[in-house]
This record gives structure tokens, C-alpha cells and sequence, in this order.
């Protein structure tokens, strides 16, 4: 995300704004720090394109100013001119911490989930399990992860579902988790699966 910056600015309200490529980004100073030095594995970044006012996407770099600040306000060139930040009263609409995991499809049936725990055939051919998440801002600042009982976390889609073609019989958990705004701290929900096991995988068949 952060590989196409241009220029670092610093306000003085706790944040760094760059300028970039793909818009401008907005981010916590110690917390950008001390992902730089690798005391943090992931930061919140909030980004700002188009669907935020931005005439362009496009700002301008190589040059050797690339960005001012002028008292309260940060200023980046852009393909469309000079864009102002009043960085003292610059409003962010941030997405809702909180999410859901409520809704699946198991084969080509939408089905409820209650009480976070879900039971499935062991010939099931298909699960999607829909993470919901309101945001009235800009949908690039969600970071939601998952992962199967104990594997590597997953970034989550850009369908915000996580989809499952086979498990094995017996006891499965699946854990999320969100990224805070402006914080290192995650939102988690962990939902339990149970795959029904063959007649020959039970104690009686033994």
C-alpha cells in the first residue's frame, strides 16, 4: 500500500499524511515508527481517494518538493493542483470496529448461524461464510484476517467471506479478527465448525 509514496509530511496532531499514487494516506506516528523499526506487525492506515472528494488519485513526485506545511494545513500537488489538508479539523470517516459473522452459504443454501457454532455433513461440497461490517467511508480501510484452527492468519477477500471447499471430520475453529482504527489492538470472533464424521470414523465402528 505504502510502496508508491511520494512524500511524509508530519501535522501536529499526531499524525504523518503521504501523498502517493494511490491517494493519500493517513497514519498514527508512534504506531508508524514502530512499525518501521518492526515492533508492530500491521498499523491501521487511513486512506483517502476519490470516493473521499479527491479530484484525482494522482499526486505529483520527483520533484524536490513534493509537499508543504503551512501552519495548520499540509499541501501535496496533484494531477488535478494543489490539494490542502486542515489537519486540525480534518474529518475521517472511519469503518465500524465491531463485525458479524451471522450469514453462510452452505451449497447453494443461505442459512443463519446462531451462537457462533455451525454443524455440516461430511459431504458438504461448498461453504461461504460472509463477514459483515458497516462503512460508510472508504471500503480500503478495513483489514480483516482469518484463519483455520491454528494456520497462518489470511487477509479476508474482497468478497468479505471466506470460502471453504473441504474439512476434515471432527472439531474446527475459524478466528477473525480487525484491525482497530488509528490502534494496534484487534476486534476477534472465533466461530466453531463441526463436520459430521463417516460411519467407520466413529468410536462404534472400532
Amino acid at each position: 500500500m505504502l510502496s508508491d509514496v511520494h512524500c511524509v509530511i508530519g501535522d501536529d496532531y499526531g499524525h504523518y499524511w503521504m501523498s502517493s499514487n494511490d491517494g493519500l494516506f493517513q497514519v498514527h506516528k508512534k504506531e508508524f515508527i514502530d512499525y518501521y523499526m518492526g515492533k508492530l506487525s500491521d498499523i491501521y492506515i487511513q486512506q483517502y481517494d476519490k470516493n473521499d472528494g479527491l479530484l484525482s488519485n494522482e499526486f505529483n513526485g520527483g520533484a524536490n518538493i513534493n509537499g508543504l506545511k503551512i501552519g495548520k494545513y499540509v499541501c501535496f500537488p496533484s494531477m488535478n493542483g494543489i490539494v490542502f489538508i486542515d489537519t486540525k479539523n480534518a474529518f475521517s470517516v472511519f469503518p465500524e470496529e465491531n463485525f458479524y459473522t451471522d450469514r453462510m452459504l452452505i451449497n447453494d443454501k443461505e442459512m443463519l448461524i446462531g451462537n457462533n457454532r455451525v454443524s455440516l455433513n461430511r459431504n458438504f461440497r461448498y461453504l461461504k461464510i460472509f463477514v459483515d461490517h458497516p462503512n460508510y467511508g472508504n471500503e480500503n480501510n478495513d483489514l480483516i484476517h482469518y484463519r483455520i484452527d491454528n494456520a497462518p492468519w489470511i487477509s479476508l477477500s474482497e468478497d468479505n467471506a471466506v470460502n471453504i471447499n473441504k474439512l476434515s471430520y471432527g472439531d474446527h475453529e475459524i478466528h477473525f479478527r480487525k484491525l482497530k482504527n488509528f490502534g494496534t489492538d484487534y476486534t476477534y470472533k472465533t466461530l466453531s465448525i463441526f463436520v459430521e464424521p463417516a460411519f467407520w470414523e466413529t468410536l462404534f465402528s472400532r
